[in-house]
């Protein structure tokens, strides 16, 4: 009866476990010079993960630097980087990596930290909007259905939330998801 506990005892756990997923990931943030930035994401997993941080790929250690820079907690599963007295070497690619006998996962956040003076400064620079917002240009509307008799043109538009820019214009059209090129029946 003993090898009948242990065994069940066994398969319980083997079945209990599970490798590391986030519940929340990690997300970027801009934050001003000397202030405080907290990185949080939740992960599960069981058995509990080792966490590990890293700073454009390199690990870590709050022991290696000044006294209070870096505060790592793990609260159940809630993951917290604090980074306090942030300077322009703060911003960078910040990783967390959690890891179990069962797999391992990866969650990312960019850090972009703006000084008070120079031509970089403030949240509306470009450099701010081209690292953290992404291209600003969102469709409107769907596709709509076009009906045309064979050997009849027809076009097919997607209106844009604002004006394309030049670096954005890179606009391709699929059909049964394979690129269509320009050609004589086709601009």
């Amino acid at each position: 009866t003993e090898d009948k506990v242990q065994k069940a005892k066994e398969l319980r756990e083997l079945c209990s476990g599970r490798g590391p997923w986030f519940w929340i990931p990690l997300r970027s943030h801009a934050v001003w010079e000397h202030s405080t930035v907290l990185l949080i994401c939740t992960v599960q997993a069981s058995p509990p993960p080792q966490v590990t941080w890293y700073k454009n790929d390199i690990r870590i250690d709050p022991r290696l630097f000044p006294a209070g820079k870096y505060r790592i907690t793990n609260n159940y599963g809630l993951l917290t980087l604090e980074i306090r007295r942030c300077t322009i070497e703060d911003a960078a690619t910040y990783t967390v990596t959690v890891k179990n006998a069962y797999g391992q996962a990866s969650s990312f956040a960019k850090v972009l930290v703006r000084t008070y003076l120079g031509k970089d400064a403030g949240f509306d620079s470009e450099i701010f909007k081209r690292l953290m917002m992404g291209p600003s240009v969102e469709f409107t509307s769907v596709l709509k259905p076009v009906f045309a008799r064979e050997k009849e043109s027809f076009s097919l538009c997607c209106p844009f939330s604002e004006d394309v820019l030049d670096a954005e214009q890179n606009i391709q059209w699929f059909q049964d998801g394979r690129l269509l090129r320009s050609s004589g029946r086709r601009q």
